[in-house]
């Protein structure tokens, strides 16, 4: 037997999975040892963070976490979706004490760096390979960059999973492929981001076409039906959600176009924050000369950045494998697909029914990134088994930074932004001579030096590249200010979303967080349990927009108004007369940064003076308009209108998935509840059960006998029971699965 040298021989898996954990650790570094630090901002701060504290509360209860009802009058918080709230690492970092968002985002970062390994591994790369496949992942612009909004950091590192499983399961000989691709699906599906679940499911089964032909392609295929089924506690209630939303009924097609990937940006793929620079400034004046148009001072994702060595690895395995040819293929399509209207590829997807529901093209480069991560994977293998003399040839990379440097010289920009263009253009330069140096260097060495040699290369491209990506800050204790209303207690409204200044303020996006926290802006009245009577989202249920454009936001419970403090543009200053015409200004500690009003308001709990029926969603709707102005006229989805009288509402009770109203009337009278009318709340009076009606479209009503009793009602959706029942059924299945194929015992 030929003895192997220590540089040509595989580490142990556990040796891998560790170098994976702590590599992918490393950029997040400088927040995760700081407490007074945080890696979430953008939307992860101001979406993800407030509501995850109800995620977090049910789990540790042992309750699953069903309904938000400190948003929009109340709305589901399972059947949303976004929230990944049966994600594995959602669990752990719920059950695990002391993990909060931070933990979070770093179990998504690490679960990235594992799933492109896995990925890697199935196409065939050795261990050091993928490690480096998986370590460059990791570090890219995209996913680091995705700390900003978790969801699509949940995308990221949920979809190499599905494709690396459905990859195996086309394997004939791999025993537990089907399992892993059953799993691996069921984790894409569970993160909440529905696109990269599309993504995990069309470029798996693509490789598993290539891999085991039609038979594979079939075989793959049921497996991933197993996984979608296995996530049906999550798929089942989102279903429900979704058709009840506007996104049911299409996309507006400027934001279909909107946040595709620049063509000019393909620059910054090899030159880390060529467009946004360091990020903290509320603009990238860089981007906003190159798209003029745009709706927002700042790109979808703050880098795209996936690295020259990363790219000349992938290159390499194009030349000299069939499944790096895939790969690279299957990347370049994803790479056209971001640039949306600019090659032409949105008037095609637009066709698409699914996908033309989705938004921000630019999501794309994440699994450009990932199928070119796994087939530099295989371009260092090929390198180490075969040193390549065409690799110096990516020096010449340079050339085109060059130009984009003399182009982009050419914009008006200020000083430091100008010098922000030039440092990304000289790392992006210096990683292509370093390729072209580990290639002179890998003919003098022994292949296993070059895998790890390749493998470091790659590591610290990402690593120079991270602040460019990742936002640390100080984390954001701002706070609604405590304003005093009956239970259950105070519902805002912030017509104002407050903006931090143009310029290029080092402290921009911060300040402009806390100000909004401040405010009570949604989602951020969720961390202080305050309710806000809109909603911070992409899918707004059709109830909710269509009620508060008829009738307002003061029928529905409004207590106060909150707002920044001056100036304000003209059209702010018109929403604000608008919106706290004939309310009361509270006095607030001088010195602070937001106004609060009191404003007429009907009562969270009442009896109505009078009720109108209407038949329909439609006719409601209809009839809400014309009585929008008159506070004591109820309209009730009904066949006829129930009756009214008056009544006295004692007291009232609200949990997060249950309300408790003791009242008395004078007759039969009908109790109005302000908060949001769903299928899935159920009533009892006294116990006995009796028929929740949909009032002024948004909110609930419910016919009320004569004298004084005890109204109660429970979120018990039936979908959410449904979909436990897929699961359990699909999991029993798995399970079977996996005795089956179970290889033998080795005797």
């Amino acid at each position: 037997m030929r003895e192997v040298a220590w540089n040509d021989r595989e580490p142990s898996r556990p040796i891998v999975a560790a170098v994976l954990v702590l590599g992918s650790l490393v950029p997040l570094a400088p927040a995760l040892l700081d407490p007074g630090r945080t890696l979430a901002w953008r939307d992860t701060a101001r979406l993800y963070a407030p509501v995850r504290g109800l995620v977090v509360e049910a789990l540790r209860e042992g309750r699953i976490p069903l309904w938000n009802p400190h948003d929009a009058t109340g709305i589901p918080l399972l059947a949303q979706g976004l929230h990944g709230v049966f994600h594995p690492a959602s669990l752990v970092a719920a059950l695990l004490p002391g993990v909060a968002i931070d933990g979070l985002l770093a179990l998504y970062v690490v679960g990235a760096a594992l799933g492109a390994y896995m990925l890697a591994r199935s196409l065939g790369g050795s261990r050091v390979a993928a490690l480096a496949g998986g370590l460059g992942y990791a570090s890219s612009g995209m996913v680091l960059g995705a700390t900003g909004n978790l969801v699509y950091l949940a995308g990221a590192a949920s979809m190499p999973w599905g494709i690396a499983g459905l990859r195996r399961a086309a394997d004939p000989d791999d025993a537990w492929g089907g399992v892993a691709a059953a799993l691996g699906i069921a984790l894409s599906a569970l993160c909440g981001e529905v696109q990269s679940l599309g993504l995990a499911l069309a470029g798996g089964l693509t490789l598993a076409l290539h891999r085991g032909g039609w038979r594979g392609l079939a075989t793959a295929g049921a497996h991933a039906a197993l996984g979608l089924a296995l996530a049906g506690v999550q798929l089942v209630p989102s279903w429900h959600f979704f058709r009840a939303s506007e996104r049911a009924q299409g996309v507006d097609p400027a934001l279909r176009s909107q946040w595709a990937l620049l063509p000019a940006r393909l620059v910054e793929i090899g030159a880390p924050g060529l467009f946004v620079g360091r990020i903290g400034p509320c603009r990238a004046p860089l981007y906003e000369a190159l798209a003029p148009r745009s709706y927002w001072a700042l790109p979808f994702s703050p880098s795209v950045f996936i690295g020259a060595p990363v790219l000349a690895f992938a290159v390499l395995a194009a030349i000299r494998s069939r499944a790096g040819r895939l790969a690279v293929v299957l990347a370049l399509g994803c790479l056209w697909l971001a640039l949306g209207p600019a090659l032409g590829a949105e008037s095609v997807t637009r066709r698409i029914p699914v996908w033309g529901a989705f938004r921000y093209a630019e999501k794309l480069v994440t699994p450009a990134t990932l199928f070119l991560c796994a087939a530099a994977a295989l371009g260092i293998d090929a390198v180490a088994a075969r040193p390549a003399r065409r690799l110096p040839l990516v020096a010449l990379g340079i050339v085109p930074l060059a130009l984009a440097g003399v182009a982009f010289g050419r914009i008006e920009l200020p000083p430091a932004v100008r010098r922000g263009v030039l440092l990304s253009l000289l790392l992006g330069a210096a990683a292509c001579l370093a390729v072209a140096a580990f290639s002179w260097l890998a003919a003098r060495i022994e292949p296993g030096a070059r895998r790890l040699s390749a493998a470091a290369l790659v590591f610290l491209a990402g690593l120079g590249a991270a602040p460019f990506a990742l936002h640390v800050g100080p984390g954001i204790e701002a706070a609604p200010p405590a304003l005093a209303a009956p239970p259950p207690g105070p519902r805002l409204y912030t017509p104002l979303d407050p903006r931090g200044e143009p310029q290029a303020d080092p402290d921009c996006l911060d300040a402009e967080a806390s100000l909004a926290a401040g405010t009570g802006v949604e989602s951020f009245n969720v961390g202080a349990r305050v309710d806000n009577v809109d909603l911070y989202s992409g899918v707004k249920p059709v109830r909710l927009v269509a009620a508060l454009r008829a009738a307002g936001v003061r029928r529905y419970g409004v207590t106060h108004v909150v707002i920044p403090a001056p100036p304000y543009t003209p059209d702010e200053a018109a929403t604000v007369a608008g919106a706290t015409a004939g309310a009361e200004e509270i006095a607030l500690p001088p010195g602070g940064r937001v106004r609060a009003f009191a404003v007429p308001h009907r009562p969270w709990a009442g009896f109505a003076e009078q009720a109108i029926a209407a038949a329909s969603l439609d006719e409601a709707l209809a009839r809400l308009r014309t009585v929008a102005a008159d506070p004591a006229t109820v309209v009730v989805e009904a066949e006829s209108p129930p009756a009214t009288a008056d009544g006295r509402v004692l007291g009232v009770e609200r949990g997060v998935n249950r309300i408790r109203v003791e009242a008395e009337a004078d007759g039969p009278a009908l109790l109005v509840v302000a908060d949001a009318f769903d299928p899935g709340w159920v009533a009892a009076i006294d116990g006995a059960r009796a028929d929740l009606l949909a009032a002024d479209v948004l909110v609930r009503a419910i016919a009320f006998p004569r004298g004084r009793h005890v109204l109660e009602m429970r979120y018990e959706p039936r979908e959410v029971r449904q979909g436990l029942v897929v699961s359990t059924l699909a999991a029993c299945a798995l399970i079977a699965v996996a005795l089956l194929r179970r290889p033998p015992a080795r005797g």
